[in-house]
């Protein structure tokens, strides 16, 4: 599948087994150079963003909702390592 994300251009999803593992992007102008980000699904991301501050970790991005509801955040732990996160606000459905 193909996720249309605007002047950015296309978010390509990455499916093995019928199950979606990956997606990427071309990367945008002026940006850092290419790499993956590794998201981990939580069930709650106001909960997971304040638990990751309160253990040291400096959120770079977000949560800001993405196409789908789903609502994301990239941050950097103590040592510097770059993580991901994807998930609900609560009362927010499942995916």
């Amino acid at each position: 599948d193909v996720m249309d994300m605007g002047a950015l251009g296309d978010y390509q999803f990455i499916t093995q087994g019928g199950r979606t593992i990956g997606a990427m992007m071309a990367r945008p102008p002026d940006s850092p150079p290419p790499m993956w980000t590794y998201y981990f699904r939580v069930s709650d991301i106001d909960a997971a963003a304040a638990s990751a501050r309160t253990g040291g970790a400096h959120i770079l991005h977000g949560p800001c909702e993405v196409p789908g509801g789903d609502r994301i955040l990239i941050g950097s732990d103590p040592q510097g390592a770059l993580f991901a996160l994807v998930g609900r606000r609560p009362g927010g459905e499942p995916r």
